[in-house]
């Protein structure tokens, strides 16, 4: 999926604000229950001095009897975190309530798990490009699920080529679809005309959407910017969807 730098910053801040959003609702947490049960920051307390104490143990020379004094620290630091979830639990609150808040646990809303992007980074980023192109309502009507043959008739010949209107829009359709699915691969252009109301607009949302789902950027123009945005826009960086005007639709 390919984000230019502005949508990447924009999805970044938005990542930056859910951490800050969350770290507040567990600062929150906190307040709320250790305002309800002091013996928590007690506990708090002598867990960092047995940690403590434990590293200090780590870096001695003192051998077995080291070995004796860690068995004994770790089984305070056990018994305190026990009291500590038991305490939680008698208050009501759920075992994890005081645990990191993330709306996505699997990147801990980083956006990234390793160097990968997380799932739920190119769910944000196709949800701003469908913000971006302001068709996000036109498209939940005008997609391949609502595309209907029956407004196409099958007696109805086109002298010129020997196609019925029916045969021609399943041609038409099936165009569309490899289009869409060699989009990354082969550069190729969808040019669509014909008379008015014949689904031609209908047609390009359909492919527009396709295309949003698969995370890319869409623009709809009139068809009399064709050139202006030919010469002004890359075709590997911005994918242009251009609708009817003047009877034609033009993709590229």
């Amino acid at each position: 999926m390919s984000l230019n730098n502005s949508q990447y910053d924009t999805l970044i801040r938005q990542y930056n604000a859910r951490q800050f959003h969350n770290q507040h609702l567990l600062d929150e947490r906190i307040q709320e229950v250790y305002g309800k049960c002091p013996r928590l920051t007690e506990i708090d307390n002598e867990i960092s001095s047995i940690s403590v104490a434990s590293a200090k143990q780590l870096l001695s020379d003192d051998g077995a009897e080291d070995s004796s004094v860690l068995s004994s620290l770790k089984e305070q630091l056990a018994a305190l975190r026990r009291e500590k979830q038991n305490l939680i639990a008698s208050l009501g609150y759920p075992a994890d309530y005081l645990e990191p808040v993330y709306t996505c646990k699997d990147c801990k809303d980083t956006g990234y798990i390793g160097n990968e992007r997380c799932h739920c980074f190119v769910q944000a980023a196709i949800d701003l490009v469908y913000t971006q192109s302001n068709v996000k309502d036109i498209l939940a009507k005008e997609n391949f699920s609502n595309f209907s043959y029956a407004y196409y008739s099958k007696e109805q010949i086109n002298p010129t080529t020997g196609l019925s209107a029916y045969d021609t829009v399943k041609k038409a359709v099936a165009d569309c679809k490899s289009f869409i699915e060699h989009f990354d691969t082969s550069f190729e252009n969808l040019f669509f005309y014909g008379a008015t109301g014949v689904g031609k607009t209908f047609l390009s949302n359909c492919v527009a959407k396709e295309l949003l789902d698969k995370g890319h950027s869409v623009i709809l123009q009139p068809s009399n910017y064709l050139i202006y945005l030919k010469r002004t826009l890359s075709r590997r960086t911005l994918q242009l969807l251009l609708p009817d005007r003047i009877s034609s639709t033009v993709i590229f």
